[in-house]
């Protein structure tokens, strides 16, 4: 991970878990409305976003403070990013790529790295 002296870590943590979300949010709504024809059809599952941050670092505290929880794979989790209420696994998991494509460009520009990546299952 790199780091600058200069930033405000919970900051721009929380800023660009703002950002990513609503991008998250964007992509599923475009996923619905564009690949499904906004109708509720396919298969249902879950997606999420997964930082392989130690939560007792202060990135771990940062993202926890930002609404990122322990997942059970080691490190820190979103649960649904973007949330807009479908249960189809693909529109859920474009949400969660999205989300860490943003939250990781974001991080970037303040001289943060961290390992993020979107996941999913079936229901």
């Amino acid at each position: 991970m790199k780091t600058t002296t200069t930033v405000n870590l919970n900051e721009v943590v929380f800023e660009a878990a703002v950002k990513a979300n609503e991008q998250a949010n964007l992509a599923q709504q475009d996923f619905y409305n564009n690949k499904l024809n906004g109708r509720e059809w396919g298969c249902c599952g879950f997606a999420w976003v997964v930082a392989k941050v130690k939560g007792n670092t202060k990135m771990g505290k940062a993202l926890a403070a930002a609404g990122f929880s322990k997942h059970y794979g080691g490190g820190l989790q979103v649960w649904m990013p973007g949330r807009i209420g479908t249960q189809n696994i693909d529109c859920n998991y474009a949400g969660a790529k999205k989300y860490a494509e943003v939250f990781k460009a974001e991080l970037l520009k303040a001289n943060l790295e961290v390992e993020i990546y979107a996941d999913s299952r079936m229901d």
